[in-house]
């Protein structure tokens, strides 16, 4: 005989499968959990330090960055941005003050915002927003713009809506690296910055690049440390203070070590005082030391201007008998050199109503002879050496010292020329796009005619 079913076996099998249901539907969503964390999980781990000495540099690194562009600031505050709901709005508004106030950051905010979210200009694509930007203002400039833009929106974002943040600051990264690559000082600077802070995004440097890859072992950390101490003493009124991208992230083992140590050999290789000074205390203190090179970047550091210690590291190789100085030439040149430095440097405080007194030659009186000769660092053989020689190089020191402020007045001048260049450049392309927009004819509505006028 067949099972009879009644009600009640009706209602067991029903609440069975409805149970097998809820627990299949429950372990489906936290596979496919499990399975997004472990596919996106790397976009949602913070990419940046969190420790709170590390978070704090990085917000002192940041706002020192964004310090580079003074407008950068009033423009992002004119776009009125609450959130990526009213993206739009903002970039409309970006638009609109920087043709009122010739403003090449508020166009650049704008075209970061149209990249970070897609749907926010109504008018063009974003694509067609970031070349519009670099015709205006070239492409390393106009990349390092994008970069102080995206890391803007970062700030901005971070950390309401992480995801958003987490975007801008990679195509900060992207932007910076860019314009690094085309020779801008400001985004070679700023990309090692942003290897400083941290980020995920894969770098591989090139192969002629290898050579300097041994600088980044731990032995050198000694060294560095004295040198970031003897910076931060001796820049505080310096345009590169606090001069962060110098430094290497702690773990030089990480990619981001290997990339900002690249762009601070760029640096060094286009000329920066500070860069090369660095590069020299990274050849000085790993293991085995290359003295050689060190010497050579040292020495290029010094005769550019430097106004830190670069002669007085080079003087303590030579007294330690670290570089080889048979006749104390060497050794007294940089004695002279540091002490026209000193000087210089009391005129510097004294004649602030002077418009160049760094540009002017020092000379050292017998009482300041007298008083290098007394030097407590001249006390061994190399320093007895270097004694002898002072009298003889007097003249040749003072005059590599003069030769030296010229170079650094010479390079600051170039510096602040070619910014003053792209930016008249760029307003100007600035004032011819506007007036295009303005004379554009809006697109006018067409009227429906009402029932009864039929």
């Amino acid at each position: 005989m067949g099972h009879h079913w009644d009600f009640g076996d009706i209602a067991l099998i029903i609440f069975v499968t409805m149970g097998c249901i809820l627990v299949w539907s429950w372990l489906s969503r936290e596979a496919s959990l499990t399975e997004s964390l472990m596919d996106g999980g790397k976009k949602k781990q913070p990419i940046l330090p969190s420790s709170p000495r590390e978070e704090d540099f990085r917000e002192s690194a940041l706002d020192a960055l964004l310090d580079k562009r003074e407008d950068i600031y009033d423009a992002f505050r004119e776009g009125g941005l609450k959130g990526h709901e009213n993206a739009a709005q903002a970039c409309e508004r970006w638009r609109q003050y920087a043709c009122r106030q010739k403003s090449v950051a508020a166009l650049a905010l704008a075209a970061a915002l149209s990249r970070l979210c897609p749907e926010a200009p109504p008018n063009g694509k974003p694509q067609a927003r970031l070349e519009e930007l670099l015709h205006l203002a070239g492409n390393g400039e106009g990349h390092f713009l994008l970069g102080l833009g995206h890391l803007s929106l970062y700030e901005h974002f971070h950390p309401q809506h992480e995801d958003l943040a987490q975007d801008a600051w990679r195509r900060a990264i992207e932007h910076f690296r860019l314009s690094g690559s085309v020779g801008s000082r400001d985004g070679m600077e700023a990309a090692a910055l942003l290897c400083v802070c941290g980020h995920d995004l894969p770098f591989t440097p090139p192969k002629n690049f290898q050579e300097y890859l041994p600088l980044l072992k731990a032995s050198n950390i000694k060294a560095q440390k004295t040198f970031y101490e003897d910076l931060e003493l001796c820049i505080e009124d310096s345009d590169d203070s606090p001069a962060m991208h110098l430094y290497l992230p702690l773990d030089a083992s990480s990619p981001s070590s290997r990339e900002s140590l690249f762009w601070n050999v760029q640096l060094a290789e286009a000329g920066d005082l500070l860069a090369m000074h660095y590069l020299a205390t990274l050849y000085a203190g790993t293991e085995p030391p290359d003295m050689e090179r060190a010497e050579m970047w040292y020495r290029r550091s010094m005769e550019a201007g430097n106004r830190s210690s670069a002669a007085d590291d080079l003087c303590r190789l030579y007294l330690s008998g670290a570089l080889p100085d048979e006749t104390g030439q060497k050794t007294a040149t940089c004695l002279i050199f540091s002490a026209c430095e000193e000087l210089s440097e009391d005129h510097d405080v004294y004649d602030e109503d002077e418009d160049a007194p760094a540009g002017r030659n020092v000379k050292l009186s017998a009482d300041d002879m007298a008083q290098l000769k007394g030097y407590d660092g001249l006390a061994g053989e190399a320093g007895r050496r270097a004694r002898a020689q002072l009298d003889a190089c007097k003249a040749g020191g003072e005059a590599l010292h003069a030769q030296a402020r010229r170079n650094l007045l010479a390079w600051d001048a170039r510096r602040r020329h070619e910014a003053d260049s792209r930016l008249k450049t760029a307003r100007q392309k600035l004032s011819v796009l506007c007036t295009n927009l303005k004379s554009e004819p809006r697109p006018r509505r067409r009227a429906v005619a009402r029932p009864d006028k039929h």
